[in-house]
């Protein structure tokens, strides 16, 4: 009970981002900015499972930033921080873009949330909308038993599949040449991958990638005219909210 009290407080969005500050969010915001520093040329990105679009405004010299996530409280959140925002009420399991369209895909403190099908299928589904040479960029916490604070933290997280870094590695190479991994410590330990959707030299980088190194709901914004949301989906599942 006392689980699930915490669980619906932090669902309020601005509890929601003070948590993911206090638990490294700025670390990892900071990590995020080195690989996003030399994607500039991206046209389209969509952050799957975005929730309040906290790391959001990294992609302010980028082209669209589109935040997908199936909680509409959340979007609300994102919204309220950024009323022209594109928020996608949406399945990051089944996401509703066009195939071959995506430049950069960010998935960031999701994986945990999944099961091993729903994270399978969130892979298949990235590499399916992410455009040849697009990049995916993957952070997230991971199980690392000898961590004793972490282990309290994970008692009382949302996400209930918590997995090591080498499976998660493991999963995202069957999709993606990893150009980038960072492995780093916070109250947790997590780990950072950066993707590139093209076969071939693993020294080549994508796009540009720099390898050394609860209100009102509001009426939404249309999605731009040429962003590649599905057509059966853009009357409702499309809305910002």
């Amino acid at each position: 009970m006392f689980t699930n009290i915490l669980h619906k407080i932090a669902s309020h969005p601005r509890v929601y981002d003070c948590i993911q500050l206090i638990v490294g969010a700025g670390c990892t915001r900071r990590r995020l900015a080195e690989s996003v520093a030399c994607l500039d040329k991206a046209n389209f990105v969509i952050d799957l499972g975005g929730g309040t679009g906290i790391h959001g405004d990294l992609w302010h010299s980028a082209g669209s930033y589109v935040c997908l996530d199936v909680d509409i409280l959340k979007l609300e959140g994102f919204r309220s921080k950024c009323p022209e925002g594109m928020a996608l009420l949406g399945d990051a399991t089944k996401i509703p873009v066009k195939s071959n369209s995506i430049d950069v895909i960010m998935c960031t403190a999701v994986s945990h949330h999944l099961s091993d099908e729903m994270l399978s299928d969130l892979l298949d589904e990235s590499a399916r909308v992410l455009r040849t040479k697009g990049t995916f960029i993957f952070v997230d916490a991971v199980w690392k038993p000898e961590r004793l604070l972490g282990r309290l933290l994970w008692k009382y997280d949302r996400g209930s599949a918590p997995r090591t870094a080498q499976h998660l590695q493991g999963l995202i190479e069957k999709h993606y040449e990893l150009i980038h991994i960072d492995v780093y410590s916070v109250w947790h330990e997590y780990l950072l991958c950066v993707g590139s959707k093209e076969s071939g030299d693993r020294k080549q980088t994508s796009l540009g990638f720099c390898n050394d190194r609860r209100g009102e709901r509001k009426t939404p914004p249309e999605m731009p005219g040429d962003f590649p949301i599905c057509d059966a989906r853009r009357s409702n599942q499309s809305l910002a909210v």
